[in-house]
């Protein structure tokens, strides 16, 4: 099978498979929701779209994350934690050698205070996606932990990226990086993590002796270039892949409620 045409053949055989799928009303009724999952995937593999999403704790910079790579203020960002209140997507305006379309998409914060609904929305988009960025801006939390064991046991694609490095030296930033790969090393997936200051800023004296904080261009290229390295190489794969899970998961649930 040519690479080219991965997601146009996984199209044509979900799409066979799930036109001669023989289901009563109530398996209908009782599976809707994974069954529309399914159809929006694989309308996803006719137009070759693949999705990343954001993901991370209330105030790790995702919005502004995505702001840096998209080159424009679409998600809002605000000195307020928890800014983001719902799920925003954005068509990435680059080429890719073997997509049509990337979409990035914003998601509320996982430790939404007394937002235990918002957490869950959050994770089950996330499950859907293609490719998760998990976001963190230092090391990693044990809410932090719990999420990436969650998303893991799902097998979905993760790519951690470490916000804020302006913030800290480059001693630091390497005693991060440490303890992060040693929390993960017991997993047997290797998580990759990129370093990032998607909005970093510098103290700037003024005229009258006063202090401002002054924003600088945004420290993003190496997560850029891991990124688009990822969506030529991999990203239809990627898109099967997660396809395909979603396809093996309702056909065990259905399985399981026919037995």
């Amino acid at each position: 099978m040519k690479q080219r045409n991965l997601p146009t053949k996984c199209k044509s055989l979900l799409s066979q498979w799930r036109e001669n799928l023989d289901l009563t009303n109530f398996e209908r009724s009782k599976f809707e929701n994974i069954l529309t999952q399914l159809d929006f995937q694989i309308k996803k593999l006719e137009k070759k779209e693949l999705q990343i999403s954001v993901f991370g704790r209330v105030g790790v910079g995702k919005s502004s994350l995505l702001n840096a790579l998209i080159q424009k203020q679409i998600f809002p960002t605000d000195i307020i934690n928890g800014n983001t209140k719902t799920i925003k997507s954005y068509e990435w305006d680059k080429n890719f050698k073997r997509l049509d379309k990337v979409r990035l998409t914003d998601t509320p914060g996982i430790n939404e205070i007394n937002n235990h609904k918002t957490e869950e929305t959050s994770l089950s988009h996330s499950l859907d996606t293609d490719l998760i960025l998990f976001v963190i801006d230092s090391d990693i939390t044990r809410i932090e932990m719990k999420s990436i064991e969650e998303l893991l046991s799902h097998n979905k694609p993760i790519l951690l990226v470490l916000n804020r490095c302006d913030q800290w030296s480059s001693k630091e930033v390497k005693l991060i990086l440490s303890s992060i790969h040693k929390k993960l090393s017991f997993y047997q997936q290797e998580i990759k993590v990129a370093v990032v200051a998607s909005s970093p800023r510098e103290a700037k004296i003024k005229m009258n002796g006063t202090v401002r904080s002054e924003r600088k261009n945004p420290e993003i290229e190496n997560l850029e270039t891991e990124l688009i390295d990822i969506i030529d190489q991999s990203g239809e794969l990627l898109l099967c892949i997660n396809s395909l899970r979603i396809a093996d998961q309702f056909y065990k649930l259905l399985k399981e409620n026919r037995l």
